[in-house]
């Protein structure tokens, strides 16, 4: 399973959802909600998060969670790795309670808090489990218009700032917010993910782009960033192993002279950088075939790990291609 990107940094706010492995139920009984409750109150403080928004179902939990700190990955982890111990424990069985790794979406809070706080409390309504999301008793919902007692390590504050200066007044304008939509209609925020993982504005979008994901280079292990990445042409990679080393692009596109380094670098960085398969990369050199493009990454791959000319020579003309992106 190809490992999901995840951008941390301080003070990110996250949609985060994880669901039973297979569809099962992870909570079962209302012990087990209370003790999933349990757990993320302690993840709130041993890991400083802040929840802004819960939602408890059958078979998956939605969180709407903010970190001071750029540890979203180490906090979800905590929590599921210590819920599904409990769960296991307490029914004697083995083997995982969660459907892999969490899901996390990134989003401008200042867009798209409220409305995904919606889309949160509205889930059991959705799912004709209830008739009004303030008689679910496993979302955060009635804490947030004041029909329960609100728990210390719940953070309603920034979102009911959204709908007046006054408490009570917020909270009214708040529930009038959720309550009064026709449930049929009312649109998922989550259609408006960019990459799989980005809620925003196109600004917050390119913000993101630029800040964490300009100069990462491992889209073969996370395609995501095939389409989040800037896109590099296969002309560019050519045009910068040019310039590193003086010669020509036919020289380096043409096959047949053996030991030609510009060449097995400039298929090297391609392939790291365009997206490109090795079947298409090797039609574009030369007509080989697919294997030949991999032997040749492998060779250089080696080659720079053993030499550190050869490593600060491929990091130069990498530089030079993602700066000029």
């Amino acid at each position: 399973m190809a490992r999901p990107l995840r951008v941390q940094y301080p003070g990110a706010f996250y949609h985060v959802i994880n669901r039973g492995n297979a569809g099962n139920a992870v909570f079962k009984s209302i012990a087990d909600m209370e003790k999933f409750l349990e757990y993320l109150g302690k993840a709130a403080e041993r890991f400083s998060i802040r929840i802004h928004t819960y939602c408890l179902m059958t078979n998956n939990y939605h969180l709407l969670v903010e970190t001071p700190e750029p540890n979203l990955s180490r906090s979800i982890q905590w929590i599921n790795v210590s819920y599904a111990t409990y769960f296991n424990r307490k029914r004697g069985r083995r083997g995982h309670l969660f459907q892999g790794r969490f899901k996390s979406i990134l989003i401008d809070a200042d867009e798209y808090l409220k409305h995904l706080s919606r889309y949160i409390h509205l889930n059991p309504v959705r799912t004709k489990k209830i008739d009004s999301p303030s008689d679910y008793r496993w979302s955060s919902y009635p804490a947030f218009t004041g029909g329960e007692k609100l728990p210390k390590w719940l953070e309603t504050n920034r979102l009911l700032s959204q709908f007046g200066k006054k408490r009570k007044d917020a909270q009214k304008k708040y529930s009038r917010f959720v309550e009064d939509v026709d449930i049929e209609t009312i649109e998922n925020p989550t259609t408006r993910i960019v990459g799989g993982f980005i809620l925003g504005t196109p600004e917050f979008v390119n913000w993101v782009k630029d800040t964490f994901l300009r100069t990462r280079d491992d889209m073969r292990e996370i395609p995501q960033l095939r389409e989040l990445k800037p896109s590099i042409s296969i002309e560019k990679v050519i045009n910068a192993v040019c310039l590193e080393f003086g010669c020509d692009a036919e020289s380096v596109i043409r096959k047949g002279r053996k030991k030609n380094l510009p060449r097995d670098i400039a298929i090297y960085l391609a392939r790291d950088l365009t997206g490109e398969t090795a079947i298409r990369l090797g039609r574009y050199f030369g007509k080989i075939s697919g294997p030949a493009i991999t032997l040749r990454y492998n060779s250089i791959s080696n080659q720079k790990t053993n030499s550190s000319k050869s490593g600060r020579q491929i990091a130069r003309i990498r530089r030079a291609i993602l700066n000029s992106n």
